[in-house]
């Protein structure tokens, strides 16, 4: 794994500990500089040995190590929650679950 992926994950691991991060843009409008800061928060869990075991096995195809990797460290759950959604959510073992059930039934339906 690259150095620059390694120190990201430790980055975001410290965002979820501190429950957010700050995010603040800026534009250049008619020559102005504006800002706008927003706060991002974390829904995130923490897997365990088993979990990831099942997780990986649940999978068709095994897993890459860099995105075993983030699953051991960060977790799964919700990332960078702003007023209305999450930029992303990573499924954890019972999403996991939910998912291929769908899937499955939705086979058998047809």
């Amino acid at each position: 794994m690259k150095p620059a992926f390694l120190q990201a994950v430790e980055q975001l691991k410290q965002w979820i500990a501190a429950g957010s991060v700050d995010l603040t843009r800026q534009q250049m409008r008619q020559g102005v500089i504006h800002s706008s800061t927003e706060t991002l928060r974390f829904r995130v869990k923490s897997l365990s040995e088993a979990e990831l075991q099942d997780i990986n096995q649940l999978c068709p195809e095994p897993l890459p190590p860099a995105y075993f990797h983030f699953l051991r460290e960060v977790g799964c759950g919700e990332f960078f929650i702003d007023e209305f959604r999450a930029a992303f959510d990573i499924f954890g073992l019972d999403e996991l679950r939910q998912a291929a059930s769908h899937i499955a039934q939705e086979i058998a339906e047809e």
